[in-house]
């Protein structure tokens, strides 16, 4: 009996251990592909996060320039807006635009807020300016313009109540570009009169 049972034993000590070479292999196996999921899956977490950060980085950088551009716009070294029509010539003296004293202001929409849309567009005005340089090289003085803002904030009428430039086409593009602004409502909704000087110099 003792004799039988060792026969098979024999017998079996191959397949139990095929049994268990093929276990442990299935193990690895499914650890090896646990862990390549885990990796990938942090790998992609990682780029979503770059990602993430890239975009934010591309927003700032768009809001910074969005800024810098805008503070340029009120310097008198920054770019001459062209506007809808004409072009500046780069061989032309450039146009110095400076207030020409205290605006005048009739209504409920506060002189800074005023400013600082009249700021935001003093290019195109110095565009206006630069265009008469060429056929006038000494074209320069005060001129005062005189516009209304509709209780929506929009400029209803433009016009030119003095000029030391005597020179209608720099003061009917003046007059033009300043009726296509865009100004905060007045508070009370009603018109705001507004007696504006600018003054030019080369």
């Amino acid at each position: 009996m003792v004799g039988s049972y060792k026969a098979v034993q024999k017998m079996l000590w191959p397949a139990l251990f095929v049994v268990c070479i093929a276990g442990c292999s299935q193990d690895k196996s499914a650890k090896t592909e646990s862990s390549t999921d885990e990796l990938a899956e942090g790998n992609s977490a990682a780029a979503a996060e770059n990602s993430t950060v890239d975009t934010e980085s591309s927003e700032g950088a768009e809001v910074d320039n969005g800024v810098t551009e805008a503070r340029g716009d009120g310097e008198d070294t920054g770019a001459l807006v062209e506007g809808n029509s004409g072009s500046v010539d780069a061989g032309v003296a450039d146009s110095k635009l400076t207030p020409g004293g205290q605006p005048e202001i009739e209504g409920t929409l506060d002189k800074e807020i005023i400013r600082r849309v009249v700021r935001q567009h003093r290019n195109e005005i110095r565009f206006c300016h630069h265009k008469q340089l060429e056929k006038i090289p000494d074209l320069e003085g005060a001129v005062k313009v005189r516009f209304t803002i509709s209780g929506t904030g929009s400029v209803t009428s433009a016009d030119v109540v003095a000029s030391e430039l005597n020179n209608t086409d720099v003061e009917n593009c003046m007059t033009t570009k300043i009726k296509k602004w865009t100004f905060p409502e007045p508070p009370n909704k009603q018109p705001v009169i507004v007696n504006y000087p600018f003054e030019f110099s080369l």
